[in-house]
């Protein structure tokens, strides 16, 4: 089945059909699933989300259009086929049901899984994400509008928040660019014959394929290892990059998410800093109730790609230190970069805190040198971004005129030095 992208709520949380409409499944024809109250109209589809807005889209943008209950049904008979006693087959039931975003069906099978083997680590990495996601709910919509002209006629919406999150491609783009060598369990999926083609073109080099037995010890290898492997190899603008897809969460995107991000929501991300409806000085988190995976890889990106103009990292890989998120969480006399807007709370009371050494820690697990993500996304706030190793949302706002600029600190005593605020 190609890539289904969940537009709104998972299929257990629909209700009946509404008098407006009749509940369905729009599935487009570039893979997107879209759930709400479906109306056919002389051009196409008209769909209305809880909430009252709307969306509208012609026929020949529509795949199908389907009941609701068309993939819960396909999944039971699957968990029907599968021996309860065998975790393998369970998983296998659960990965079908993540891929399609299924997540209650995902977390049942992936719960009889671990009661068949309650050693299956698969199963429990697994069951991690879905937990997060259900937790999570439908897509948050976020301040702004759009505009859809339908029959001639313009009219605004709320900006939902596909337009403003990364999407799928993106996000395995990254999972492929900072995924590391040891990584926990990954669900890895090989599209259109990519371990044939790769090995086509490895024939006689090294490392490995240079060698008599080369080939079958990378057939020998873990999907995971073939990924990590075939990514160190490939050209970083190779076409097979993207037939090797990573269908769950690396470590470093789960350890920003359990540690890294409650920091920044707690305080950067509240409405009056850097979580408005805008911008501020160029930065901006998107904060919201629960998890949200296209969310989430939003935030990562703001967090290791904001640089400012004179090249302060909000996350610096290369010197871990330096990082303006590290420093502006500090108190002021113990930051070598201090926030020029008082915090309303310290992020790390002290250097040695263990909340400081987390968030160290974690800034010095991500790879090095810069990788070059590829990213396709636009983001629609007016942020300008640059990748490779200048990743960065660049600050695009004008600082304001009416403020003095701070005075240099006197050479004589030490002082924070004072960057440009994020």
């Amino acid at each position: 089945m190609c890539r289904i992208t969940a537009f709104l709520a998972v299929l257990s949380l629909l209700g009946p059909a509404r008098a407006w409409g009749e509940t369905k499944i729009v599935t487009l024809k570039d893979g997107t699933m879209i759930t709400g109250d479906v109306t056919e109209t002389a051009t196409g589809y008209t769909i209305k989300f809880p909430g009252g807005s709307e969306a509208a889209y012609r026929k020949d943008q529509v795949f199908s259009v389907q009941s609701p209950d068309s993939l819960g049904k396909e999944f039971e008979q699957k968990l029907s086929q599968a021996n309860p006693n065998n975790a393998d087959q369970l998983y296998d039931v659960a990965e079908w049901a993540f891929k399609r975003k299924l997540y209650e069906q995902a977390k049942q099978a992936l719960e009889a899984a671990l009661k068949a083997n309650p050693a299956h680590m698969k199963a429990k990495y697994l069951l991690t994400n879905v937990n997060a996601l259900l937790k999570a709910g439908p897509l948050p919509t976020q301040p702004g509008t759009t505009t859809r002209t339908t029959g001639g006629e313009t009219t605004t919406a709320p900006m939902l928040a596909k337009e403003m999150y990364l999407g799928d491609e993106d996000i395995n783009r990254i999972r492929l660019e900072e995924l590391r060598k040891k990584e926990v369990s990954l669900t890895i999926e090989f599209r259109k014959r990519v371990l044939e083609r790769f090995i086509e073109t490895r024939r006689g080099k090294p490392p490995l394929f240079d060698t008599l037995r080369g080939e079958d010890k990378f057939r020998a290898l873990t999907p995971q290892e073939q990924a990590y492997f075939m990514i160190q190899q490939m050209d970083r603008d190779s076409a097979l990059r993207d037939d090797i897809r990573i269908q769950s969460d690396p470590s470093f995107l789960i350890e920003y998410r359990n540690t890294v991000w409650p920091r920044i929501k707690g305080v950067c991300a509240a409405p009056d800093c850097h979580g408005g409806a805008k911008p501020l000085n160029g930065l901006k988190f998107f904060n919201y109730p629960g998890t949200n995976i296209r969310a989430d890889y939003t935030n990562f990106v703001m967090t290791v790609g904001f640089i400012t103009k004179e090249g302060l990292r909000l996350a610096d890989r290369s010197n871990p230190e330096e990082s303006l998120l590290l420093n502006f969480g500090l108190p002021a006399d113990q930051a070598r970069y201090a926030h020029k807007k008082p915090l309303p709370k310290t992020l790390f009371p002290k250097r040695d805190s263990p909340e400081y050494k987390q968030v160290l820690a974690w800034i010095k697990s991500l790879k090095t040198p810069y990788p070059e993500y590829r990213l396709e996304y636009k983001n629609p706030l007016g942020l300008v971004i640059s990748t490779g190793p200048n990743l960065g949302f660049l600050e695009t706002q004008p600082a304001p005129t009416t403020e003095p600029s701070t005075p240099p600190a006197p050479t004589t005593t030490p002082a924070p030095v004072e960057p440009p605020k994020p």
